[in-house]
């Protein structure tokens, strides 16, 4: 266990899992993932905004000196030049984003190179080091203690500094995995670590009243220390956070496990369905067996439950990284009487369906019911869909006509009676039966009126169909 004395590179241990960095002049809480210690998010990820705020509002209690820590900020960086950014990304630490800093301009990497002693992904000559990053195996997910730094993520944290030209959009970030910098999109999932200017020692005055000068950071050399894992990655934990895309609130399901990059993709594609007017639900299926699966427009989940038992939850989906195999007899089904109100089609004369699947037998892929005995429902028989590769299918319905698409593209059309003036009792998604509809279905969203061709298009191209697991 570490004690007041122990130091490691320009950190020096002050108990009361606090760590004072001596060329810094910073104090870091010991434990890089406290906010999920504490209870404060689920698996510690936040969006730039969120992170900075719960920095700011912290209050650490100090029980060596007795006092309740207040100050707190994330880590800053700033140009290594001291005036411009420098945009070149490089391997030797020579510009501000890349690889290999090992000077104070970065307080993150200035952490990860020096105080903690890991390496990059790639030397400052450019040859691959495998065993890079925070687990020392170039792998995300894991959590490690490195000498005096407990519970440190191979993951990407925040920085408090946002990144020009665009400083509404962007913020800096240090990646744990790679050991490089960069900035990333302020929305984006990531890791905080909170820290605070000075040396919480000098709460109590120091003896002779002076203040310790920072100590150059040319003396100080590399930590060698061992890695300790503590968890390898597992991705168990579901969070959901809200958000507002394309002026929405919503409440989006996230996994730990999906990737910075690929999380921006998806979030871009979701803008697109939410920026669509008339948008009545939209279900990415995030959520984990043995859970609804709920549209993510705040305030309206219509939940999808489990019918004849838990639908798996597999990789590989447009919006959330996962999607929900429906096996025939396991099928989702949302009914009015469940809780969740009406609303779901609100007796509108004119209707759309989306969807993002992959189908391994054909049949009903969704169906709406009425009181009365009226069902309305999307057969995939006669729409061509493929087999066992991803696929967007839509159908529109205007009142008189019913429009098939496949693709992005009309497939048929043929006359429907109209829909009935009250609002739908239920949506099954998938069919109930060992001969119904098989297959994977990664997003679903219904709309309150009937979509145009260059709108269906256009859904179709916010899938990102190649970039589907």
């Amino acid at each position: 266990m570490s004690h007041p004395d122990a130091s490691q590179g320009s950190l020096v241990d002050r108990g009361g899992g606090l760590l004072y960095d001596e060329v810094l002049d910073i104090t870091w809480l010991q434990d890089a993932s406290w906010a999920q210690t504490s209870g404060y998010k689920a698996n510690g990820k936040m969006n730039w905004k969120d992170a900075n705020a719960w920095a700011r509002s912290l209050v650490y209690r100090d029980e060596v000196r007795g006092v309740d820590l207040t100050g707190w900020r994330l880590p800053r960086v700033r140009p290594r030049s001291g005036q411009a950014w420098n945009g070149r990304f490089c391997l030797d630490g020579s510009s501000d984003e890349g690889y290999n800093f090992s000077t104070p301009h970065s307080e993150l990497a200035w952490m990860f190179y020096m105080n903690l002693g890991l390496c990059g992904y790639y030397s400052p000559a450019g040859e691959e080091q495998p065993h890079s990053g925070a687990a020392g195996n170039g792998k995300m997910g894991y959590v490690v203690n490195v000498g005096l730094v407990k519970n440190l993520v191979s993951h990407i944290y925040w920085t408090s500094t946002p990144a020009e030209p665009y400083l509404d959009r962007n913020g800096w970030m240090f990646d744990f995995i790679f050991g490089f910098q960069n900035f990333y999109n302020q929305n984006d999932m990531l890791c905080a670590w909170a820290v605070r200017d000075g040396d919480v020692a000098e709460l109590v005055p120091r003896k002779g009243g002076t203040r310790r000068a920072p100590k150059p950071h040319g003396q100080i050399k590399p930590a060698r220390v061992p890695i300790e894992i503590l968890e390898e990655p597992s991705h168990q934990e579901l969070d959901t956070y809200t958000e507002t895309l394309a002026g929405v609130r919503c409440e989006l399901p996230f996994d730990d496990g999906i990737q910075a990059d690929r999380y921006a993709l998806m979030k871009t594609g979701m803008e697109k369905v939410l920026a669509l007017p008339a948008l009545a639900g939209f279900w990415t299926f995030g959520e984990k067996p043995g859970l609804s699966r709920q549209s993510i427009i705040a305030g309206a989940p219509f939940p999808l439950g489990e019918i004849a038992g838990p639908v798996p939850r597999l990789p590989g989906g447009p919006y959330s990284s996962f999607c929900a195999e429906l096996t025939g007899e396991r099928v989702l089904e949302w009914t009015a009487a469940n809780g969740a109100g009406s609303g779901l089609l609100a007796g509108a004369p004119s209707c759309s369906l989306f969807a993002v699947v992959r189908q391994e037998r054909a049949g009903r892929l969704l169906a709406f019911s009425w009181e009365g005995g009226r069902s309305f429902a999307l057969e995939t028989d006669a729409l061509g869909l493929p087999m066992g590769a991803w696929a967007t299918v839509g159908l529109t319905h205007d009142g008189a006509r019913v429009t098939w698409h496949l693709n992005g593209k009309v497939s048929q059309s043929k006359i429907e009676a109209a829909l009935p003036a009250t609002d739908a009792s239920r949506l099954t998604l998938g069919e109930t039966s060992s001969t119904g509809w098989k297959g994977r279905v990664g997003g679903l969203a219904i709309f309150h009126r009937a979509l145009g061709p260059d709108e269906m298009e256009r859904l179709h191209a916010c899938a990102h169909l190649d970039r589907v697991d």
